[in-house]
């Protein structure tokens, strides 16, 4: 039976050191997620008012915003979330400190009786009556050690309370840095949702603006499937043409060596490659979607559109080939880098610094951003596997 018992105590503890490692890698990963969005917001917020100062009320702009309302969403969930941990530490710790103020009570209770017995046989002298009154020397020792024992005791008793006390004190004080957080982090959650209800309103108010705009909105959308199907067409010959010389070289595989190894590496990549961009926001999704603006319009993408500072510095994901530079109208030059199977296509560059056949090397800076049909500093981002465009949003790092 008791080594059934001790095995249930030695399993409670396991249990609950690793709850405890969990709760607070818990709390670890909460707070970074929140530092993230914190200062993903606030790249949000500088990204919009240089749009604003340079006058451009553009989709640009509506998408930015977009992406800022999501963020604030989440910084509301994660305060939140933080709250529930408060809370969970505030009854934890409601409870620690009512078990210690038992047991001061407790200790308290021990000690008076102590002072009192003691304080009782003081006057007639009784300590050293009971140890003169001994049958013999041995019995003498015993009371004599017996009183030394209950001196210590007391001691002890005493030094323990005062230990409680500072204890306590200790979770106090705790208590109340956690109640203060727990106030801030409601005043938190009220500031981002007055936040919040204001950008929702901004949002409402530039999407009426955009639709006085319609004609104009209408030309770009036909103006940036005309882009895409370009480029659609660019990538097919390029593969067609690389099949084909491998047919007339008698190839079995079209591809080289080295050019397998760039493969396999990019492919052992996904969700780690590095942005094209040092910073920005993927403001335009990849897929089929409901325009922004316009009412019964979809709009269809093969990559992401990536909002940033203007002339920034646009860099290659991944070790490759130049394989095409184009001047396309309306989208500045287009560079399209080969990895393998995979190719991957930087739109707006208003410089470049690569030309066709170039080996480029991971991060390596291709050119500089221009503005786009919509006079914003967006870079269009694809990535191709052979003949199929896939999301490069889940390729890039987060």
């Amino acid at each position: 039976m008791k080594s059934n018992l001790y095995f249930k105590i030695f399993f409670f503890v396991c249990f609950l050191s690793v709850s405890g490692s969990i709760y607070s890698q818990d709390r670890k990963a909460l707070e970074a997620v929140k530092s993230s969005n914190i200062e993903k917001l606030e790249y949000t917020r500088k990204l919009l008012e240089s749009n604003y100062q340079n006058k451009r009320k553009n989709l640009s702009s509506l998408s930015i915003l977009n992406q800022g309302i999501e963020y604030r969403q989440k910084l509301i969930n994660n305060y939140e979330e933080e709250l529930n941990y408060i809370a969970s530490d505030i009854d934890f710790l409601n409870e620690e400190i009512l078990e210690g103020k038992k047991e001061i009570e407790k200790l308290k209770l021990t000690y008076a009786k102590i002072i009192r017995a003691s304080y009782r046989n003081m006057d007639s002298e009784f300590w050293l009556m009971y140890i003169l009154s001994s049958e013999d020397i041995n019995q003498s020792y015993r009371r004599f050690k017996y009183l030394k024992y209950i001196n210590e005791f007391r001691k002890e008793l005493y030094q323990e309370i005062i230990h409680q006390n500072e204890s306590l004190a200790k979770q106090l004080d705790s208590l109340r840095n956690l109640q203060s957080g727990k106030e801030q982090t409601i005043k938190n959650i009220d500031s981002e949702r007055i936040n919040l209800l204001s950008s929702q309103n901004e949002k409402i108010d530039l999407q009426k603006e955009l639709l006085k705009r319609e004609n104009i909105l209408l030309k770009q959308v036909k103006e940036q499937e005309e882009i895409q199907k370009r480029i659609e067409l660019e990538i097919k010959t390029l593969i067609e043409e690389e099949a084909r010389k491998a047919r007339e070289a008698n190839r079995l595989n079209n591809l080289t060596p080295a050019e397998k190894i760039i493969d396999g590496n990019f492919e052992n990549n996904k969700g780690g490659l590095p942005w094209p961009t040092e910073q920005g926001l993927i403001t335009g999704k990849y897929g089929e979607r409901a325009h922004p603006v316009l009412p019964g319009i979809k709009i269809k993408s093969n990559g992401v559109d990536i909002t940033t500072n203007d002339k920034s510095k646009v860099r290659a994901v991944f070790k490759g080939e130049v394989t095409k530079v184009i001047a396309i109208l309306g989208a500045n030059y287009t560079v399209i880098i080969k990895h393998g199977n995979y190719r991957t296509v930087y739109q707006n560059l208003i410089s470049v610094n690569v030309k066709a056949g170039d080996i480029v090397e991971i991060k390596q800076h291709i050119g500089n951003l221009g503005e786009d049909n919509d006079k914003a500093a967006n870079l269009h981002f694809e990535l191709w596997n052979k003949m199929d465009a896939l999301n490069p949003e889940v390729w890039l790092s987060k």
